[in-house]
């Protein structure tokens, strides 16, 4: 009967065969979360840019009329335009309010750019008198 019972401690064999099941539950563990990160970082990237697009449009949305400081009129698309370049841990943006034809009513494009690429872009209107 004391055979049976072995209460001294663990074998190496029981030690190996804990090990292996630890790693065989944790390893899908990891590569779980490994892609929770990749999921996270490229949600905080879109919301960001949404937040930088947002950001210019309620600039836009403020104004009472088109600052030609900000703003430089492109005769041949008949539209204003704003660059704005790309800093160390913000996005770029190219902003375009064009005039509906016989109307006060203004059409506002913004493409958020990162790295050279158009990653985002929203629409809009506002009424300039």
């Amino acid at each position: 009967m004391k055979k049976l019972l072995n209460i001294k401690g663990l074998t190496l064999t029981e030690t190996i065969v804990s090990l292996g099941v630890v790693g065989i539950v944790t390893v899908p563990l990891l590569s779980m979360l490994i892609l929770c990160q990749k999921v996270l970082s490229i949600s905080e990237n879109e919301y960001e840019s949404i937040q930088t697009a947002q950001y210019y449009m309620e600039e836009i949305k403020a104004m009472d009329v088109i600052d030609s400081e900000l703003y430089s009129y492109n005769a041949e698309e008949k539209s204003y335009e704003r660059i704005v370049l790309q800093n160390e841990g913000k996005y770029g943006a190219e902003i375009r309010i064009m005039q509906d034809e016989d109307t006060v009513l203004y059409n506002i494009e913004i493409d958020i750019i990162d790295e050279g690429k158009i990653i985002n872009s929203l629409a809009g209107s506002v009424i300039f008198e």
